[in-house]
């Protein structure tokens, strides 16, 4: 749940340096760190009521979504 881009960036700059850098993140790995750890604080933050909320609406976008690529599939055109 924590800002998985901010995670992701030390990590990918440590294990994958070949890959093509487009732009560069100031400050790295030091603000990645510092914006996940925000992130996480804020997390800790929320009201209770605020994570059924959103428990409530990922199962909903999900339910949609699985209904909807299972009905649209091209596998299932095909077979």
């Amino acid at each position: 749940m924590v800002s998985i881009g901010a995670i992701a960036v030390p990590v990918l700059r440590r294990k994958r340096p070949d890959l093509d850098r487009p732009f560069t993140v100031p400050l790295s790995p030091v603000l990645p760190v510092v914006a996940a750890l925000a992130c996480l604080y804020l997390m800790l933050n929320l009201d209770v009521l605020t994570w059924i909320r959103f428990a409530a609406w990922l199962v909903l976008g999900m339910v949609s979504y699985l209904y909807y690529g299972r009905t649209h599939s091209r596998f299932r055109e095909n077979a």
